[in-house]
């Protein structure tokens, strides 16, 4: 039997808010200052597979849930680590495919499960609404140029920005008494952390885990980050 979701909202203001805004009217957020990010050991999990592809661009925002070769996988990853950790709280993000995720983890580990929008994927417009604008994405995406995206999309400097926040929130939150997070998130946040903790971006594959491990002395400052297989 699953255990009921808590609800946590951290949704920051929108990047050109006045609250993230200095006296000259230009961004102040510092997105990789991370000097008071809580030396605590966590959890990352990327959900599994859907059925979703770049085809479905001109379709528009959609929030698809997991295919049976995302259950399968997840499933493989969620024995592996109740085969190593116990007493653990997993937070996820609020899309499908990440509670389902959160779900089957749940059912292998235990743990209660936390909805926390500020972990969520960034979002990046919807091209529903501009079929030209979708084929140029798609394309620029796989030739690796620069992307085009909707005016609605969100900032990479607000994702990052509310990602920061949020993941430090919860690691410095003392209600947890200690036990091992588990953020079932997506991969553009891994990439993210990575980036931010070790100086490298790098990749995570759908269903699958990485143990982040703090620094253990001042002179290397770098986390580790270690594949959970």
């Amino acid at each position: 039997m699953f255990l009921p979701f808590q609800k946590s909202y951290s949704q920051p203001p929108p990047i050109d808010s006045p609250n993230n805004m200095g006296n000259d009217g230009q961004n102040c957020l510092n997105n990789n200052t991370l000097s008071n990010f809580p030396p605590v050991s966590f959890l990352l999990m990327r959900h599994g597979q859907t059925d979703w592809s770049f085809d479905h661009l001109e379709r528009g925002v959609q929030d698809l849930d997991l295919n049976e070769q995302g259950i399968k996988t997840v499933l493989k990853t969620a024995q592996t680590l109740a085969s190593r950790y116990s007493s653990v709280v997993i937070v996820s993000s609020p899309k499908l495919r990440t509670i389902h995720t959160a779900r089957i983890l749940q059912a292998a580990i235990g743990g209660d499960i936390i909805i926390k929008e500020g972990i969520d994927a960034r979002y990046y417009g919807d091209f529903s609404k501009d079929k030209n604008l979708a084929s140029a994405y798609r394309n620029a995406y796989f030739n690796e140029t620069n992307l085009c995206l909707p005016d609605d999309a969100e900032a990479d400097e607000h994702f990052t920005e509310r990602v920061r926040k949020s993941i430090i929130q919860e690691l410095s939150n003392s209600c947890y008494n200690n036990m091992l997070l588990i953020f079932v998130t997506h991969g553009e946040v891994f990439h993210y952390l990575t980036k931010a903790l070790i100086g490298q971006e790098m990749k995570i594959e759908k269903g699958t885990a990485y143990l982040f491990l703090p620094p253990t002395d001042k002179v290397n400052l770098n986390w580790k980050v270690l594949c959970q297989e």
